[in-house]
């Protein structure tokens, strides 16, 4: 075999090792861009998942009685809620703080009744960035202050009621005491999200009017929720609150309320 054959094989050989490496290395760069690229849509995927389940539950940061997840009643209230709010408002990540009045009730009109859970709110502090429902207004209106008359259904509930427009919706629930009370509103709007378990169940109600019936002054609550600009700082948030609020209050992240959520962004 000739000197120049055997050069002309081991270039051959050579490049072809090369070119098996620089093949190698392509597909090591695009796996990489294409890890980083689905790692980088997941993560905004799940900031926007957990941003609505921030809406649609308590905020991203909340304060409530430490009692309140074991036994989640009106006795469990969190007092000073004004200095409470300004505690969260004042964080540096803050976007909005709010006083909500959560709970469960039974309601009624007479055609029927059915369990349900009720949100009162300050409409006043809430906007869609916090409350969700308040987007979806199927028919009729939402509260304009805190203290006016009304209640407003999830849009499959008030249809289980048989209840329309103006129609009487009695409320059955227990009260700061723990005493069964009952309340009585004319429905004044209903809300469509499109998911079954709250159109069929969800209570709107005005937070002035419940603190009146529950007993409730004006500076309590079930919960102050906390809404970040940024979902993903939640955490540090949490810690600069903590030492800032009293032993009597429990700072929680959304998903300690929530775990169902925590398992399904952990899977």
């Amino acid at each position: 075999m000739s000197f120049g054959l055997l050069v002309s094989l081991a270039w051959r050989n050579l490049w072809r090792q090369r070119r098996r490496t620089l093949l190698t290395l392509a597909s090591i760069a695009f796996g990489g861009f294409l890890t980083l690229l689905m790692t980088a849509l997941q993560d905004r995927s799940f900031a926007e998942f957990i941003d609505n389940a921030a809406r649609m539950g308590s905020g991203h940061v909340a304060l409530q009685h430490p009692e309140f997840r074991d036994t989640p009643t009106l006795t469990r209230a969190v007092g000073d809620t004004a200095a409470k709010r300004a505690v969260l408002v004042a964080d540096p990540d803050a976007a909005r703080a709010v006083e909500r009045v959560t709970g469960q009730a039974m309601v009624a009109t007479a055609a029927d009744s059915f369990g349900a859970f009720f949100v009162a709110y300050d409409p006043a502090l809430e906007s869609a960035d916090t409350l969700t429902f308040t987007r979806s207004v199927a028919e009729g209106q939402l509260f304009t202050r805190a203290d006016e008359p009304g209640v407003v259904l999830g849009e499959r509930l008030a249809a289980n009621l048989d209840a329309q427009l103006g129609d009487k919706v009695v409320y059955t629930l227990t009260d700061r005491r723990g005493e069964i009370i009952t309340g009585m509103q004319r429905l004044v709007g209903t809300v469509r999200t499109g998911a079954p378990s709250i159109d069929g169940a969800l209570v709107l109600l005005p937070i002035g009017t419940l603190r009146n019936l529950v007993g409730y002054d004006p500076t309590e609550a079930t919960q102050v929720a906390l809404f970040l600009a940024d979902g993903r700082a939640t955490y540090a948030a949490a810690e600069r609150i903590d030492p800032q609020i009293g032993p009597e209050t429990a700072v929680l992240t959304w998903d300690e309320i929530q775990p169902e959520i925590r398992t399904f962004v952990a899977m």
